[in-house]
């Protein structure tokens, strides 16, 4: 798809690169400018002129190249559609990112240093990137951070209006470490911006005003899924160390709490162990008691036989007492006879 060609400055020899929307408009708006600058496609050369064209009925530019015999136009590719330019063209001009995908739980913020659009990759094969963006590792977010590490601070965003991004584009991305964000263009929003509708022209005014919409549009939310998502080999190192730290965690926490829970468990045993020993003094206390009762007790027995041997002593002789002679002698008396005769 010719979209982009060589600017070479005619008076100054600088050097650009130009779309074939700018092109269009530049020849239309500002002819004199325009022809000061000669346009190639890819290669500085004249077999490689090229011109931009613009279709009013799709809606879409590309370049085109002059023949050397006739001067006749040449397509080898109905071009790059209204949409598609409008939509990337905002989001290189965006400071912050917020990618989100409610599908895969994505909900990213980058603070992005560098937009640029139609970036080349060489890789085993040249590739064109819509928008490419470099982000430092002072970002908001741990995440933002994260990805800093993972990606080398790195993004390409492809802009999906009716092809979605070739198979073999981001699968060389993520073999050499660049992810790759694709953001479809809704028929919805296309509609509203009015950026398919045929037989509108093309207008300076009409490009400037569809690229702030977009803007304002995307500054919100970019609504898309990585299709290339690489991890550095840093990344996975550290991912690995914090898996490990987090393990380490884990298994802290678990041994704290079978600690806290033995701690509880040696509370409570030393309590029933201060409630053994606080009976065992009281046992200890009871048994001395009672060893004093059995004492006193073994006095008492021993003063109650000394009596009992006393008290049989008085009662042998008071029995003693009552058999002796002098007994009738006082039975008598008490009678009345005065006179009694002892006999021996």
């Amino acid at each position: 798809m010719k979209s982009y060609a060589i600017a070479i400055n005619n008076f100054t020899g600088d050097e650009s690169t130009i779309s074939a929307f700018d092109a269009f408009l530049l020849r239309e708006e500002n002819n004199s400018e325009y022809k000061k600058l000669t346009l190639y496609y890819e290669v500085i050369d004249d077999e490689y002129k090229v011109f931009p064209r613009f279709n009013k009925s799709t809606q879409r530019a590309h370049f085109v190249f002059y023949t050397k015999n006739d001067n006749s136009i040449q397509s080898d590719s109905e071009g790059e559609s209204l949409t598609h330019y409008v939509a990337k063209t905002a989001l290189a001009n965006l400071s912050t990112l917020h990618l989100v995908n409610k599908k895969n739980n994505i909900d990213l913020y980058l603070n992005v240093t560098k937009g640029e659009n139609e970036k080349i990759f060489d890789f085993s094969e040249q590739f064109r990137a819509d928008v490419y963006y470099e982000f430092s590792k002072n970002q908001i977010s741990k995440i933002g951070k994260r990805c800093f590490y993972k990606w080398y601070g790195k993004l390409v965003i492809e802009v999906v209006v009716t092809h979605k991004t070739n198979y073999n584009k981001y699968r060389t991305f993520e073999e050499n470490g660049i992810p790759i964000f694709e953001v479809p263009i809704s028929k919805t929003l296309r509609d509203k911006l009015k950026l398919d509708k045929p037989g509108i022209p093309l207008t300076q005014e009409r490009k400037n005003m569809a690229i702030i919409e977009m803007k304002n549009i995307f500054s919100r939310n970019i609504y898309g899924k990585f299709i290339s998502n690489p991890s550095s080999e840093e990344y996975v190192i550290m991912s690995q160390y914090k898996e490990e730290i987090v393990k380490l965690k884990t298994t802290y926490q678990q041994n704290l709490e079978k600690l806290n829970r033995l701690r509880s468990e040696i509370d409570i045993k030393e309590k029933k162990v201060e409630e053994l020993e606080s009976k065992i003094a009281f046992y200890n206390d009871l048994e001395n008691k009672i060893y004093c009762l059995s004492e006193e007790n073994k006095r008492l027995s021993k003063n109650v036989t000394k009596l009992e041997e006393e008290n049989h002593t008085q009662r042998q002789r008071i029995n003693d007492f009552n058999k002796h002679p002098i007994k009738e002698i006082f039975k008598a008396i008490k009678k009345g006879n005065r006179k009694h005769d002892f006999k021996e």
